[in-house]
């Protein structure tokens, strides 16, 4: 199903068979990056340009959990997007000031890995 990220946190799911919108969900992820898919769980995670991080159940359009702001903001007309890759059970996040931490998305509340 085609997924629709807006700059304000916005998500929407779309039918590829008809191109109805199936649902639509937001979030505080402001100016995510390249989503990252789980398709073992139907999750979906974002991550923003403050590092806030965002999983999304793609089945229901329902928002999971979201986490804090772990960066600084960018400078203003700064284009580098935050990324979120899953690797060993975890989530890796990049920020745009260089900000790189970990999230469990199994317990996103813990205090994070960054470096």
């Amino acid at each position: 199903m085609p997924l629709q990220t807006e700059a304000n946190g916005q998500v929407a799911a779309v039918s590829s068979l008809t191109g109805e919108q199936l649902w639509q969900t937001r979030t505080s992820v402001e100016a995510s990056g390249q989503p990252t898919y789980d398709d073992r769980t139907g999750t979906l995670y974002l991550a923003g340009i403050s590092g806030r991080v965002a999983a999304l159940d793609t089945r229901k359009g329902e928002l999971l959990w979201e986490t804090g702001a772990h960066a600084d903001q960018p400078a203003s007309g700064e284009s580098v997007r935050s990324q979120v890759l899953a690797y060993g059970g975890a989530l890796i996040v990049s920020t745009p000031d260089g900000t790189l931490f970990s999230v469990d998305p199994a317990h996103p509340e813990r205090k994070s890995s960054s470096g």
